[in-house]
């Protein structure tokens, strides 16, 4: 691509090669009219100079060298012409690409936040349901405590002997506690 725009700049210089001859030749013509030389028949393209024994009978212009500050700026703006070009021809995708990663985000903070709030929910769910069944075991033991202190008529220190001796009756390792027992028992025969 930068061969094609130099070789366009090269075009337009070699464009302008004839009137830079012309420009030349006028140039040449004045500084031979100085020195006393005269111009031919040949359509002012030849020039005779006695003086110095010569005649320009056709100008041409070759290899010329351009300054390499002239060259530097050419390839300069050529490259600056085809990084703008670059990046014009880029910015359509660039900006596709950020668009899909910012909605590819926007996507992922719905799903984020969805499954956050779904899982609150079900933690939350959990939790009400836990409570209730542990109130509902609390509530259903002391119902069945006080069942039992009214079907038996005991107090609440002969309700906590009774779920002493429950306790360790269906214990499966043997129970060794230092408490007092709840209640004296007495034999037949004995004091």
């Amino acid at each position: 691509m930068g061969h094609l725009r130099s070789n366009s700049v090269e075009f337009q210089f070699q464009s302008i090669r004839e009137e830079f001859q012309i420009t030349v030749r006028q140039y040449v013509r004045e500084r031979l009219d100085g020195i006393n030389c005269t111009v031919s028949d040949l359509g002012k393209l030849s020039y005779t100079c006695l003086l110095l024994h010569c005649t320009v009978s056709d100008l041409q212009v070759n290899n010329i060298a351009r300054p390499i500050e002239y060259e530097n700026a050419v390839k300069s703006k050529e490259a600056a012409r085809e990084n703008i070009q670059v990046a014009e021809t880029e910015r359509p995708r660039q900006l596709t690409q950020a668009n899909t990663v910012l909605r590819e985000a926007e996507t992922q903070a719905v799903i984020d936040i969805n499954r956050a709030e779904t899982d609150g929910r079900i933690s939350r769910n959990a939790a009400v349901a836990q409570a209730e069944a542990i109130l509902a075991q609390y509530e259903a033991e002391a119902n069945a405590f006080a069942n039992i202190i009214i079907e038996q008529d005991l107090t609440t220190d002969g309700l906590m002997a009774y779920l002493g001796v429950r306790v360790v009756s269906e214990a499966a390792n043997p129970v060794y506690a230092g408490i007092e027992p709840p209640a004296k028992t007495s034999y037949l025969g004995g004091n």
